[in-house]
């Protein structure tokens, strides 16, 4: 049985990392189960939200797709859906869609919807004014004036570029033998810090499919060698990755 690992690499805001352990449910050997939770870049709480999955729910004939619904904080569990789904949502005012890859803990983030007030009524409180108010006076004093114009930001990336950090991956990382033995496969997600100094710090799993894949992405991110950091003002700053790591499993 050959292995196959695809690696895709992505840029994206560091937040908390959602996971739980409870018992497994026993369902068809074509489904899995997933924990998971949504949550809102600024922090809003996304509770009490419907979430439908394109798995057909077999205690209803078919009738009806599997959904759930969020706790007060965010969190769902779904069980009995098919390893590759199409879970969709609506939060923030908006709909949203996440297309899982067979990880059975992930973490959705969304973007706030702005809300912009016109024309509203608005609190407001008035007194009657006691003192007369005075005009400012000032003078305008003309002068030359320099323009300043900000460095570009340059984005951190990997000594040969991310083709290379791809090739390093493939190289060190190792299939897991419990994952091969119980034919798991599917998408694990590693975010990590890229120190100003280009040293890697800190990777969390985002995404996992268990069996020691997790683990294993951890451990090749964990020997990567120094990254360019990322550039802003002239000046190296702290960034943040994440790395999907795609197992598949080929006859």
């Amino acid at each position: 049985m050959k292995k196959i690992i695809i690696i895709v690499i992505s840029i994206v805001n560091a937040l908390n990392i959602y996971g739980q352990n409870q018992a497994q449910q026993v369902v068809a050997i074509d489904t899995i189960n997933v924990r998971g939770k949504i949550i809102s870049l600024d922090g809003s709480k996304i509770s009490n939200v419907l979430i439908k999955s394109k798995t057909p729910n077999q205690q209803y004939y078919n009738s009806y797709n599997v959904g759930t619904i969020t706790d007060s904080v965010g969190n769902f569990i779904l069980d009995g859906i098919k390893p590759t789904d199409t879970l969709s949502f609506r939060a923030l005012g908006a709909e949203h869609t996440f297309v899982n890859y067979g990880s059975r803990q992930i973490l959705i983030r969304i973007n706030p919807k702005i809300n912009e007030i016109n024309n509203q009524e608005i609190a407001a409180i008035y007194a009657k004014r006691v003192k007369k108010k005075k005009l400012t006076k000032f003078t305008l004093i003309k002068d030359d004036v320099d323009c300043y114009y900000p460095a570009p930001t340059q984005s951190a990336t990997f000594p040969g570029g991310i083709t290379k950090f791809t090739k390093f991956i493939n190289g060190n990382l190792d299939y897991p033998l419990a994952a091969v033995k119980n034919n798991i496969e599917g998408m694990v997600s590693v975010e990590f810090d890229i120190e100003r100094d280009g040293s890697i710090s800190n990777p969390r799993i985002i995404n996992t499919i268990g069996y020691g894949c997790s683990e294993a992405a951890v451990k090749v991110i964990s020997k990567s060698p120094r990254w360019i950091p990322e550039i802003a003002n002239g000046k190296p700053i702290k960034s943040i990755y994440k790395v999907d790591i795609a197992f598949k499993l080929q006859d």
